[in-house]
C-alpha cells in the first residue's frame, strides 16, 4: 500500500506537463459526444412527452359529461393509457441506455464471427 502511495506521490510532477492536453481531450470529448447525448437525453424526455399528451388526449376522448362518477370505459382507458405510458417509458429509457453507453465508446454489440 505505501508503495503505491509512493508511486502515485512521485508522479505528480508529471500532472502540469499533462493537464492541457487532457483539457484539450476533454473539451473536444464534450463538443461532439457531450452535446449528442444531451441531445438524446433531450429526445427522451420529448417522446415521453408526446406519449403523456397522447395518453391525456385518449382520456378526454372516451370520459363522459359527468365528473362525479367514473364509469367502466373511463377506467379501461386510464388503465390503457397507464400502461401505454409504462411501456413508452421503458422502451426510451432502453435505447437511450444504449445509445449513451455507445457514445461513452463501450462496444455493446455481439461480437464479429
Amino acid at each position: 500500500m505505501q508503495e503505491i502511495h509512493q508511486n502515485l506521490v512521485g508522479n505528480l510532477h508529471l500532472l502540469p506537463e499533462k493537464a492541457p492536453r487532457l483539457a484539450e481531450y476533454l473539451t473536444g470529448w464534450a463538443v461532439t459526444h457531450g452535446i449528442r447525448i444531451l441531445l438524446v437525453l433531450f429526445g427522451m424526455w420529448v417522446l415521453i412527452q408526446i406519449a403523456k399528451l397522447v395518453g391525456k388526449r385518449i382520456i378526454q376522448v372516451t370520459s363522459d359529461d359527468d365528473p362525479t362518477t367514473e364509469n367502466e370505459r373511463e377506467r379501461r382507458a386510464k388503465t390503457l393509457v397507464h400502461i401505454f405510458n409504462l411501456t413508452v417509458r421503458v422502451v426510451v429509457i432502453a435505447f437511450g441506455i444504449i445509445t449513451i453507453i455507445k457514445e461513452f465508446g463501450f462496444d455493446i454489440g455481439p461480437e464479429p464471427a
